[in-house]
């Protein structure tokens, strides 16, 4: 069997001004892009929502507005962000090889590297990070000509 593809929506800035499923919480077009993408039939096996506050969210996981992007974190917060994150996936998927795919900025990118290559090895875990070094019409259109092929 070959490794679980999996999909991690990076959260976005602009929300609802209350509770909600993180899947609707987030309200920005690169989120709702990034989501729809990812969502595609047949693209990944699982889809899970990276937030700067409460980590790796399902979907439908009901949760409260904030305001704090990862990148206003110090590298320490951020690598402690990347282990719970890192833990969270263990627990779900616990010793299956997974290929992570990353659809969010570089600091939850960074956040996650951070870890080590050895981190991943052990796991049996490869990450890809499609978006990285491209600015945000860039990842816009990216999604976009994806969408029409």
């Amino acid at each position: 069997m070959g490794a679980a593809r999996i999909a991690l929506v990076g959260c976005g800035k602009s929300k609802l001004d209350r509770a909600a499923p993180a899947r609707e919480l987030y309200t920005g077009p690169l989120f709702r892009s990034a989501l729809s993408y990812a969502l595609e039939p047949d693209r990944f096996d699982s889809v899970y929502i990276l937030s700067a506050k409460y980590g790796l969210l399902y979907l439908d996981e009901k949760i409260e507005p904030y305001d704090l992007a990862l990148a206003q974190r110090d590298r320490a917060a951020r690598v402690k962000w990347g282990r719970l994150v890192a833990a969270s996936l263990d627990a779900l998927h616990y010793r299956c090889p997974l290929d992570i795919t990353c659809l969010a900025g570089r600091p939850y990118v960074d956040a996650l590297l951070w870890m080590g290559e050895g981190y991943f090895f052990e796991h049996r875990w490869s990450l890809s990070a499609p978006l990285s070094g491209l600015g945000r019409g860039q990842r816009l259109a990216w999604f976009k000509q994806r969408r029409a092929a």
